[in-house]
């Protein structure tokens, strides 16, 4: 589970803490206004709607008021999209533990060879080592990517077979 004070959900805390104060520091700002608008008015001879210094909510602080909440949508945004991805991690690792112990026979045999080859083994040695022909190996392989557990890189003439998926238990 993902925490909040995760060292990655920093940014979006600061943030988060940023419009927090903003919002205190634009209600002083605007009351300092209007207790300043309602000393000009005093002695205004305009009518109330025509009058500048009567307005309620001046201009600048629905701008500040504005930014403030974009600051703080988007704080909450990267918040949300760390726990999203964090899911996303979890939800992947349990289906490729699912995929592992799904394997059997000749398909757990070469995923076992390049999980004990560090994750890093040739096409070749597999077939070698296995005496499989190299067809087999090669639709072996096509199943195994295709769950996700390995990946072929074209390393010259050869491919390389990687592990997708180091933390694996």
């Amino acid at each position: 589970m993902l925490e909040v004070f995760d060292a990655k959900n920093w940014p979006a805390l600061i943030l988060i803490a940023i419009s927090i104060g903003m919002i205190f520091v634009i209600y002083q700002y605007n009351q300092d206004i209007l207790i300043r608008n309602a000393i000009l008015h005093q002695n205004c001879n305009l009518p109330d709607n025509i009058c500048p210094f009567k307005t309620t909510i001046p201009t600048e602080t629905v701008f500040a008021a504005l930014a403030d909440v974009g600051i703080f949508i988007v704080a909450v945004y990267l918040l949300m999209k760390g726990k999203k991805q964090e899911t996303l991690i979890l939800h992947k690792t349990s289906q490729v533990k699912k995929a592992i112990k799904a394997l059997e026979g000749d398909d757990k045999k070469v995923y076992e060879m390049v999980v004990n080859a560090n994750g890093f083994i040739f096409q070749n040695d597999i077939i070698g080592k296995t005496g499989f022909s190299k067809v087999k190996v090669t639709r072996i392989l096509d199943k195994l990517e295709g769950r996700g557990l390995v990946e072929r890189r074209r390393r010259g003439m050869s491919n390389a077979i990687v592990l997708k998926h180091t933390n694996q238990a």
